[in-house]
């Protein structure tokens, strides 16, 4: 099995620990009072919330992203058993430990070993995949602004009362929503204008692939494209710029020339139409097959990646489109039920009046 498959196990463990970890901390903080109950569900939100941004984007090391927070699950544990031994100062600063030096210790050997992977950091990154690590680094900076909110309620609750400690509870209850929602579907919870998307034919039935239009050397372009089609290099999700000059034995400027040329497509979207025309005919094959599964066997790093690149191309996300698959496939399996529906139906006034 490859080992991008297991991103989708991955980001299971996660949900379910940041799960287990609300189901442990919340009640132990029950009796501690208003406002030290405020600070717990806050932290204790802050810590799932960490536990979910440590499922990895681009780079897998699903592996350390597990063990991460499994430390962070126990030092919560240990902070749980504190408040509901009354000791509800260690037990905040416990719950702030977990939700970030299991993070930080993470996302710094992830870093190290990044700048010592030479063939990820030879990557060509795409501008939705620069997008994702923005949006990280966006939830990251608002669990921080939120641990700091929970610590500054505690400091000033004599002067401020509970409203810090509510509104930074709400903040993490929101933030812990959309980035659970997030893990689930894959989205990027973000918006974008497609009028400069390239326009593609929602016909399964057409080549899924584009041919040579009014560009230079269609002889170069044809080969790479033979050698797409055949080799099918794209379901690697590390198949960049450098893997294809060498089997193309070409140099990487002359066939990013070549690509936009004759498909009006950088490297990183004309690789990623193959990897979606891939999932959808895998699911024509298969409709059982979920999204994540078919984001996981078509190359992409990630769902979300997948999302953005099939919404790119076919304007709907891959879970719509598969959506208005089934449900065709559904009339087409029982026509003689909708027909008999429609004879069924009563007639119009209009002929009962004639």
């Amino acid at each position: 099995m490859p080992k991008y498959i297991g991103y989708t196990h991955t980001a299971t463990a996660l949900r379910v620990l940041s799960i287990v970890n609300l189901a442990f901390c919340i009640p132990s903080f029950i009796s501690a009072g208003w406002e030290s109950f405020l600070s717990g569900l806050t932290l204790s939100l802050n810590t799932s919330f960490s536990l979910l941004l440590l499922l990895p984007d681009n780079y897998k090391d699903f592996k350390r992203s597990i063990i991460s927070a499994g430390v962070a699950v126990l030092i919560s544990f240990s902070a749980s058993v504190s408040a509901i031994a009354g000791w509800i100062r260690p037990a905040l600063a416990l719950l702030s430990l977990a939700a970030i030096v299991p993070l930080s210790v993470c996302f710094i050997f992830r870093s190290f070993d990044m700048l010592r992977d030479v063939q990820f950091l030879m990557m060509t990154a795409s501008g939705w995949e620069i997008m994702i690590s923005m949006i990280k680094c966006t939830f990251i900076s608002f669990s921080s602004v939120i641990a700091d909110m929970a610590f500054v309620s505690v400091i000033l609750s004599d002067i401020c009362g509970l409203w810090i400690a509510f509104s930074s509870s709400l903040a993490a209850l929101l933030a812990y929503v959309i980035l659970f929602l997030r893990s689930i579907t894959g989205t990027a919870f973000v918006t974008w204008s497609g009028e400069n998307a390239p326009v593609c034919d929602n016909d399964v039935s057409k080549s899924a692939y584009l041919n040579a239009g009014e560009g230079t050397d269609k002889f170069i372009y044809s080969k790479i494209c033979k050698y797409m089609e055949d080799s099918r290099p794209y379901l690697n999700p590390f198949y960049s710029l450098d893997n294809m000059s060498k089997d193309i034995a070409t140099n990487k400027t002359y066939i990013s020339k070549v690509l936009n040329e004759n498909s009006a497509l950088n490297f990183c979207q004309w690789v990623n139409r193959y990897r979606v025309e891939f999932a959808r005919e895998q699911f024509l094959k298969d409709p059982s097959l979920k999204v994540r599964e078919l984001s996981d066997m078509s190359g992409f790093n990630s769902q979300v990646t997948f999302n953005m690149a099939f919404k790119l191309f076919y304007g709907v996300t891959p879970g719509q489109w598969c959506k208005e698959q089934r449900d065709l496939n559904t009339r087409q399996e029982h026509p003689s039920s909708q027909k008999a529906a429609a004879q069924s139906a009563p007639k119009g006034s209009s002929s009962r009046d004639g």
